[in-house]
């Protein structure tokens, strides 16, 4: 229920006040805003993660220079059928049977870009957490560089994180 703006507001308040890290997980990714804020959240010393959709959408068609677009990835490194994907997307992450907190105070398992772009964030603070004096090209640069290949960069970007991989790197 919440507004496309008071979104990408949060993300910047986040960054206004001290995040690192910031992730979003709405609809809009193909919007310039989306863009527009991963620079400003960028020109503030952090980093911006956006949810690509679970649409199975090919996002080919732009390409947010600051914000890390993550798409889902399935067991077995493929892409999750629902997942964007495409040349907008950035990286994937695992996005497919999740474990999260359910509105009844337990745990479930959840699948969507919405779980995968969490997950995705949570390596990259770890990643920057190891050596809190890079920048963020620096940090962006070594998780990208530490992807997994999973297929063409067309469709999974620089492929499927793997933390153990950029935390050794940082």
């Amino acid at each position: 229920g919440a507004s496309f703006d008071a979104i990408l507001g949060g993300a910047r308040w986040a960054a206004d006040n001290g995040a690192k890290t910031i992730s979003a997980s709405y609809s809009g990714v193909d919007f310039p805003e989306v863009g527009t804020t991963g620079t400003y959240i960028k020109g503030k010393g952090s980093l911006f993660l956006y949810a690509a959709g679970n649409d199975n959408r090919d996002l080919s068609g732009f390409r947010h220079a600051d914000t890390i677009v993550v798409g889902a990835s399935a067991p077995g490194d493929t892409k999750a059928g629902f997942s964007a994907y495409g040349r907008g997307v950035t990286l994937f992450a695992p996005g497919v049977n999740i474990l999260s907190t359910t509105r009844d105070g337990g745990y479930g398992p959840a699948s969507g870009t919405s779980m995968a772009t969490p997950v995705a964030n949570g390596g990259l603070a770890l990643t920057w957490s190891v050596n809190t004096g890079l920048s963020p090209d620096d940090v962006r640069n070594i998780y990208f560089s530490s992807c997994d290949s999973i297929g063409s960069s067309s469709i999974f970007g620089f492929g499927r994180i793997n933390v153990f991989k950029s935390v050794t790197a940082a």
